[in-house]
């Protein structure tokens, strides 16, 4: 049990401090050093600390598992989202997160009409191609896209796919003045999506929710109120999260 509280300590020490050396994470943990040594190497080859130079951070394993717990949470807080966005639009709907560089489904609730749209849970999603793959890049600094997005051109999977940087910058311009991001024909001919982001604390895209069909189920002239009922479930999401962060009890709403 020692052992865990010191390890706890030396990892909260380095979250306050960004980096810290041996000699400041012995001082600021109370620890002796010769423990705090052997606690940081363990850290280390598991990947919970990263050691450059004579400092010390926290790693990557850290960061999976604050994902794991955001991916989870937004699965759970989005089930009300996507049984209502489905029993109103007959449409297939989905929730895409963040997962490090990759954009993965999470959640899909398959639509009741005939033909429908269906995306494997787990999968990725095209970033460039799909419109909450956009959706979730419009929410992004211009750094966390460039992870994300494969080398251009980009993959072309019909003749309506984007596959130019500057053409997918202004589409995403468009998506965040717009609050969506709208994709026809451009994964799959005959389908079409819309999507919204779903936004952190820290006002950055960790994922996103849309509502996909046969492309004549869905014409242009319907996408502003499926967006608005995509981006008012979102804001819900959003706020049960930050309810859920502040208080570990809060239940969705």
């Amino acid at each position: 049990m020692r052992q865990v509280l010191r390890s706890l300590d030396v990892l909260e020490a380095l979250a306050c401090r960004g980096e810290a050396s041996l000699a400041e994470l012995t001082a600021a943990t109370g620890t002796p050093r010769a423990s705090v040594h052997r606690l940081l190497v363990a850290l280390v080859e598991r990947g919970y600390v990263e050691h450059a130079a004579s400092t010390y951070r926290i790693g990557p394993a850290v960061r999976r598992l604050a994902g794991r717990s955001v991916e989870s949470s937004l699965v759970r807080l989005s089930g009300p989202a996507l049984v209502d966005l489905k029993a109103k639009t007959g449409e297939t709907v989905n929730l895409a997160v963040l997962d490090g560089a990759r954009i993965v489904y999470a959640a899909t609730l398959d639509g009741s009409h005939q033909p429908r749209m269906s995306a494997t849970l787990g999968a990725d999603v095209e970033p460039h191609a799909t419109a909450v793959g956009k959706a979730v890049l419009s929410g992004l600094s211009a750094e966390r896209r460039r992870a994300i997005l494969p080398e251009a051109p980009y993959p072309r999977y019909t003749d309506r796919t984007i596959t130019a940087p500057d053409v997918l910058q202004r589409e995403l311009d468009r998506a965040a003045e717009n609050g969506f991001a709208a994709e026809i024909e451009e994964s799959n001919l005959g389908a079409t999506c819309i999507a919204v982001p779903l936004l952190g604390a820290d006002g950055e895209a960790i994922g996103g929710i849309s509502v996909s069909g046969v492309s004549s189920r869905l014409p242009i002239e319907t996408h502003v109120d499926l967006a608005g009922q995509l981006r008012a479930w979102a804001h819900r999401i959003e706020d049960n999260l930050a309810a859920q962060d502040a208080n570990p009890t809060v239940e969705a709403k």
